[in-house]
C-alpha cells in the first residue's frame, strides 16, 4: 500500500504544479494581452493545459466564473488545489514516502 500511495503522492504533486504554471501563464495572459508565447513555450504550454484540463473543465460546468467588473474570476482552480490538497494529505496517512532533500543528501 505504500508504494500506491507514494506514487499518487507524486502524480498528485506533478499535477498541483503543473496548475501552477498554468495559473501564473493565465495570470501572464490577462494582464499583458498583447503577450504569446513562442512557438516551443506554445508547445510546452500545450502540454501542461491539456494534462490540467481534464479536472479544471468539469468544475468549469458546473461552477462559471463570478463576473466582477468586467473580469471573470474562475474558482476552479482553487477548488481543485483544495482537493489535491486533501488527497496529498490522505496519500501521507496512508503511508507514502515522500523523498526531501534532507534524505537525499545523508
Amino acid at each position: 500500500m505504500t508504494v500506491f500511495a507514494t506514487v499518487v503522492y507524486y502524480l498528485l504533486r506533478i499535477l498541483w504544479l503543473l496548475l501552477i504554471v498554468r495559473i501564473t501563464v493565465e495570470m501572464i495572459h490577462s494582464f499583458g494581452r498583447s503577450w504569446s508565447p513562442g512557438p516551443k513555450l506554445a508547445a510546452v504550454l500545450e502540454v501542461v493545459f491539456r494534462a490540467t484540463d481534464w479536472c479544471l473543465v468539469p468544475i468549469r460546468k458546473v461552477l462559471r466564473p463570478v463576473g466582477i467588473g468586467g473580469v471573470g474570476l474562475d474558482f476552479s482552480p482553487i477548488i481543485v488545489f483544495l482537493v489535491v490538497s486533501v488527497l496529498v494529505s490522505l496519500t501521507v496517512n496512508l503511508g507514502a514516502t515522500p523523498v526531501t532533500l534532507g534524505s537525499l543528501f545523508s
